[in-house]
């Protein structure tokens, strides 16, 4: 049995939105006090929710979210509240959690690699029936500038030969925002970034082509990384966060069908003394559970949250104005794509407060 692709485009439904209330900042590890995901090209977003173990688990009751927190400046994190949950209940029969070792290495020859090094072992999610495959780790910048990483990294499977019995590519970063370019003609953003001395996590899912018995016996995981440090005027830390409110998860959706029984609803609020364009391309979404284990990864958009075609969206939809502009997000799930019970939902924004329309924003990355 292989790891492959999902087979077809996925019809789910999971609304995200977060109302007013407080947030507190947190360090790169997560450690926050209030208030803080992904079709990467590799296939993330599509799956037939099949492979489930025993049909469509109980899923998780309705329940608010009070725990929101920021990670740097553009990832934000909801935990669910104590004994409450995301997607099902309870792992599939069939879910395997795997810690692996990660030896991360330059890609293409880079010389770099020193500048980083991985915190913990990398944590793989999936199911032994082999349908998909989840990834998740920790890097840590240990230089003094900031590191901004390419999102098609790649992950090599390794035996305890040292063999490839698999790949995993387009691992991205859940990094902070920033401009590599001149912020008063006309930036470019990087949102894949790691500021000195700070821990920020990569994430990847879709078709490893990898045996599900390769991954019972692996020896490790090669890790290519490809990133720049940012030097000198151009490592300016932008735009400001967001302020993400409560999130709400519930069972109750008026007009979805059986497929589409849940929803979890929210708003970003934008409380800089900047307006803020949002960035159209895409919103990240991602479940973990209470060990920061990957469950789901899919996007989050604007045209969802109105209900509406994206052909039909304007600049003022994408719009969060400055000292309480809001901004509502959400996607669509099936109920049969969680692997397990998860605790924890992460969305990483891309905004930008230097532009004169979304197409501008959405231009800069």
């Amino acid at each position: 049995m292989y790891i492959t692709d999902r087979l077809a485009p996925l019809s789910v439904a999971l609304l995200v939105s977060m109302l007013l209330s407080a947030c507190g900042e947190s360090d790169g590890t997560g450690q926050g006090n209030g208030g803080s995901g992904n079709d990467n090209g590799n296939g993330n977003g599509n799956g037939n929710g099949s492979g489930q173990g025993g049909g469509v688990a109980s899923l998780c009751p309705h329940h608010v979210t009070v725990d929101n927190r920021v990670i740097g400046n553009n990832v934000y994190e909801f935990h669910a509240t104590s004994g409450a949950c995301f997607g099902r209940t309870e792992d599939s029969d069939d879910l395997v959690k795997k810690e692996v070792t990660i030896v991360p290495v330059g890609k293409n020859g880079g010389v770099n690699i020193d500048l980083i090094e991985m915190v913990g072992s990398g944590r793989l999610t999936y199911q032994s029936s082999g349908l998909y495959l989840f990834f998740a780790a920790d890097v840590k910048n240990i230089s003094d500038d900031t590191l901004c990483f390419d999102s098609r990294n790649v992950a090599s499977f390794r035996n305890a030969d040292d063999e490839e019995v698999g790949e995993l590519g387009s691992i991205d970063l859940l990094g902070d925002t920033f401009s590599s370019g001149d912020l008063v003609s006309f930036p470019s953003l990087e949102n894949t970034c790691i500021p000195a001395g700070e821990t920020r996590m990569l994430f990847g899912s879709g078709g490893g082509r990898v045996g599900t018995d390769d991954l019972e016996t692996l020896g490790h995981i090669e890790l290519a990384l490809d990133f720049d440090s940012m030097e000198g005027e151009n490592n300016q830390y932008f735009p400001e966060a967001l302020l993400p409110q409560e999130a709400v998860w519930t069972t109750d959706v008026v007009g979805m069908s059986s497929d589409h029984p849940y929803s979890q609803v929210g708003t970003f609020i934008n409380m800089t003394d900047k307006a803020v364009y949002f960035s159209p391309r895409q919103v990240t979404l991602l479940h973990f559970d209470e060990d920061n284990y990957l469950m789901y990864d899919h996007l989050a958009r604007i045209e969802d949250y109105l209900k509406v075609d994206e052909d039909d969206l304007v600049d003022d939809d994408y719009l969060l104005t400055a000292m309480g502009g809001s901004l509502s997000v959400a996607d669509k799930y099936y109920s049969g794509l969680f692997f397990g019970r998860a605790s924890k939902a992460v969305l990483h924004l891309r905004t930008c407060d230097q532009a004169d329309s979304m197409v501008d924003c959405d231009y800069q990355y």
